[in-house]
């Protein structure tokens, strides 16, 4: 009996994989590029805590939340001149990487995760 794989649209999220890639440890010097990373970071922990904690929902698995908080930490704790000028600073500087929980009304979250929740919906519902 043949299995009939379903085809997944290309940037779709599939289950058990990382929603996105996971980048290698930042070997730049470069702080442009640093604080770009850790914006984007914080960016992530953000709205992922907002859909996870507050809509009940989660896009992506557990360990690419860990690997990004860990990552992000690392970050602020290898730059933290760098860090502090980063957009989210004040929500993120005693961010430990052990949960989001704090961030789940975070105003901008609260902005974003409906968008991306219905991005989801659509691309999972084929629509």
């Amino acid at each position: 009996m043949a299995i009939l794989k379903k085809r997944v649209p290309q940037g779709a999220l599939v289950p058990n994989r990382p929603a996105a890639p996971v980048t290698k440890p930042l070997q730049a010097k470069d702080p442009e590029k640093i604080l770009e990373l850790i914006n984007r970071r914080q960016r992530q922990i953000i709205v992922h805590s907002v859909i996870y904690y507050r809509m009940n929902s989660n896009l992506l698995p557990d360990k690419t939340w860990d690997i990004w908080a860990r990552e992000l930490v690392a970050l602020q704790k290898d730059h933290p001149d760098i860090a502090a000028e980063s957009v989210f600073w004040e929500d993120m500087k005693d961010f430990d990487g052990t949960t989001g929980f704090h961030l789940a009304d975070h105003v901008w979250g609260l902005k974003i995760a409906p968008s991306l929740m219905r991005v989801h919906t659509n691309i999972a519902g084929g629509k």
